[in-house]
């Protein structure tokens, strides 16, 4: 047994994450990759993140380019001063995130023109302007400054790129979404704390292309504007204060196949019923919803995902009414995990055919044992207690 104990039969994408935890530096990572022939092979062609320290030196990053020269990724920790020219000549970097106080000692970025990613997270009010040298990077499709204040004129600057993919902070105001609403190449849109009213999302009704559309912390007041979103495949509207809104404007989204709906107040989901393309829905810790409320998903063919995690008023009725009938054969897992369930839910789980997870709390569940068993008898799911 102690010969199959060799890093070589771990895969490889388990072995990179498991590396990612410990914070390799520069110097680590070289020494693993000399010693070590699984470790070679694995972070060569996986293109692995390398995780640089503050103390990496311009005259040490000269010799990034030979000694990991397929590197695809870096990330900088704590870089208050920090030179990027001598990575210009490594033609494989693509990812890059840098993580500092103060941008204000970082120089060099608009060299890095093979870049296709970046994420800036920092204290500094606004980008430097010298790091609007972003105009240079116009490979750059995702750029992450969820974690950046940015000023207004700053996402001016931003806007001029061709990107896909855009992560903005809490800092936005509807000024700067004004100039985004220009960006109209973008798919993903992730926005924090702004509020989404009718014009807000009127502004940015011109972003005919958005596929994902993310509301993280925001105080929405209504849904008819995003009729025009017509390719929009993921929605993410956690925390809604549902009681104020008029879900009967919620429009149809033909696309949409994920919706994140976690922490919200609502207690009925009859508008849901109208997303028949949803193979993902995201309700954790909606507390206000009840096993009536549940019943407006009842007629989701294709959906595959359903987290209802925290949703402590959802009862063993609750799952007999989901299981009725055809509606949810899809489905594929399932989260019930502080649900107040029972072994008389065994009946109705034991109808989904296709169920592979099912996750829930032993120590807070009322499924006993016997119906653990009797579950694993009747459907192909691997049963997960929270707690291991």
């Amino acid at each position: 047994m102690l010969n199959n104990c060799r890093l070589g039969n771990i895969p490889s994408a388990l072995l990179l994450q498991i590396a990612g935890y410990l914070s390799l530096d520069l110097y680590q990572w070289v020494t693993l990759r000399a010693v070590c022939r699984e470790w070679r092979a694995t972070s060569t062609t996986a293109g692995w993140v390398a995780i640089l320290q503050a103390s990496a030196t311009s005259s040490t990053l000269c010799h990034v380019t030979s000694l990991i020269p397929a590197v695809r990724k870096l990330r900088f920790f704590d870089a208050n001063q920090l030179r990027l020219e001598p990575l210009s000549d490594l033609k494989s970097l693509q990812c890059l995130e840098l993580s500092c106080p103060t941008l204000e000692g970082i120089t060099g970025l608009d060299k890095l023109t093979n870049l296709t990613e970046l994420r800036i997270i920092s204290r500094s009010s606004g980008l430097p302007r010298h790091l609007l040298g972003l105009l240079a990077l116009r490979g750059l499709r995702e750029l992450d400054l969820q974690q950046c204040p940015i000023a207004d004129d700053c996402l001016q600057t931003v806007a001029t790129l061709q990107l896909s993919a855009l992560k903005l902070p809490v800092t936005t105001t509807v000024l700067g979404l004004g100039h985004i609403a220009h960006m109209t190449s973008l798919e993903l849109l992730h926005l924090q704390s702004v509020v989404v009213t009718e014009y807000t999302l009127g502004v940015l009704s011109q972003l005919t292309a958005l596929k994902s559309l993310e509301f993280v912390g925001h105080r929405v007041t209504g849904f008819k504007p995003l009729q025009p979103f017509s390719l929009l495949q993921r929605l993410a509207v956690p925390f809604l204060n549902a009681p104020s809104l008029d879900f009967s404007e919620w429009p149809t989204l033909p696309t949409l196949s994920f919706l994140d709906l976690s922490y919200s107040l609502v207690s009925s989901l009859d508008f849901v019923s109208r997303l028949t393309n949803l193979k993902s829905l995201n309700l954790q810790s909606c507390g206000r919803l009840t096993d009536t409320g549940l019943c407006g998903i009842c007629c989701l063919p294709l959906l595959e995902t359903l987290n209802l995690h925290g949703c402590t008023s959802v009862t063993d009725v609750g799952l007999y009414a989901l299981t009725e009938g055809e509606g949810l054969q899809s489905l594929r897992e399932l989260d019930v995990t502080y649900c107040a369930v029972g072994d008389d839910s065994v009946a109705a789980l034991s109808k989904l055919s296709r169920l592979e997870l099912l996750n829930f709390n032993w120590e807070n569940s009322r499924i006993t044992a016997r119906g653990i068993a009797h579950l694993k008898a009747r459907t192909p799911a691997r049963y997960y207690d929270w707690k291991l």
